[in-house]
């Protein structure tokens, strides 16, 4: 009996000490949450010396030294899981303040999506609003209307940028799914190792999930730019299929440069150039290279070194070399390919490329540096 009262004691000391931790997690961003469980973790290993100590030396109560030890390792856990789950949370969101209610909601309805087993999918898209209109199909929460109706209008816009580039006949419909809460927009998508993502197209589903921020004009232009983006990567992808061939072969910094630069075009805005460390194209063929380059601390911007290199490309060579490259057909093939086209090989072109895009920065600086 005093064993079962010792386990239930211990048992409920853990609930008391998660709930605690779960409610001051709720009132900490992403950095924060991660260094307190760094102090946390290490109170808890001397904690857990201090009770291993008292059995070593012979502890004349072994029983509160062992419960000593599993509250140290609990509580430990315990910190350990809510600030990864705390950090990954801020990583996901567009604008880091959110007040603790909010939190906890966002919280309560992904833990009730993932394990309300009567409705696996929580009939998540039934939930929002609907809105079709030529190719695309999109679902948001109410308050989301009006990026429902400027989304629309932007595909249009991303269709004449593609059109610009490539010879695409037909346009399949895509369905688009606004989100708000970024744990459960975590769940819909496929796995990934991403680290921060706000929008991604799902090839096999024709589907791009976006996650939304508040529905205000300031941040129409975000949401704007991030569907361009991710809608460019459904008209590639059709693109290849009317070519019989995919996305499978195609280096990575290729189709996400063209995405990203026909995603500026169709919002009529260009990226301002700044100095960046360079990744040589080689280490970005695939997806996983992709994700490995946009850690959150990396010092490389892929994303603008891929758009500038496609600006380069259309400028020297014209859009032949584009469409060329794109079907190649294999990875090793696109080597061959790039050098017949540009006449360079694909190192002698990024150290190129990069140096232009420096020399044209300096000169602009100089220039209103002298007109101040």
């Amino acid at each position: 009996m005093d064993v079962i009262k010792a386990i239930l004691s211990f048992l409920d000391k853990i609930v008391m000490i998660i709930a605690c931790l779960f409610t001051l997690y709720l009132r900490l961003d992403g950095m924060m949450g991660i260094l307190l469980a760094v102090v946390l973790l290490a109170v808890c290993f001397i904690w857990f010396m201090h009770g291993f100590l008292g059995l070593i030396v012979g502890s004349p109560d072994k029983r509160k030294m062992v419960s000593r030890m599993g509250l140290a390792i609990g509580a430990g856990v315990a910190s350990a899981v809510l600030s990864l789950s705390n950090y990954s949370f801020y990583s996901f969101l567009q604008d880091g303040t959110i007040n603790a209610q909010v939190k906890k909601d966002y919280y309560q309805e992904a833990f009730l999506y993932k394990y309300d087993y009567l409705q696996r999918s929580m009939r998540y898209l039934s939930s929002l609003q609907n809105k079709t209109e030529k190719n695309v199909d999109i679902y948001y929460p109410a308050e989301d209307s009006i990026y429902a109706k400027e989304l629309i209008n932007q595909s249009q816009a991303v269709e004449k940028a593609v059109r610009a580039v490539l010879h695409l006949n037909h346009v399949p419909k895509v369905r688009v799914i606004l989100y708000h809460n970024p744990l459960i927009m975590k769940q819909k998508l496929p796995p990934n190792h991403y680290e921060s993502l706000n929008g991604m197209y799902v090839p096999k589903e024709s589907t791009i999930h976006l996650l939304a921020p508040p529905a205000q004009t300031k941040h129409m232009r975000t949401i704007k730019k991030l569907f361009a983006h991710e809608y460019a990567h459904h008209l590639i992808i059709a693109y290849l299929t009317e070519r019989g061939t995919d996305n499978q072969n195609v280096p990575r910094w290729l189709e996400e440069g063209l995405a990203e630069y026909i995603s500026y075009k169709s919002i009529g805005r260009e990226p301002v150039f700044s100095p960046f460390e360079l990744v040589p194209f080689e280490q970005l063929r695939s997806v996983k290279d992709w994700e490995k380059a946009n850690k959150i601390n990396s010092p490389y911007n892929p994303y603008e070194q891929s758009y500038f290199a496609i600006d380069q490309l259309l400028h020297d060579y014209g859009k032949k070399s584009i469409l060329k490259l794109l079907v190649t057909g294999d990875q090793q093939s696109f080597f061959h390919v790039f050098e017949k086209e540009t006449g360079n090989t694909l190192a002698f072109f990024q150290s190129r490329f990069l140096k232009d895009e420096n020399d044209i920065y300096r000169i602009n600086r100089k220039k209103v540096f002298l007109n101040r």
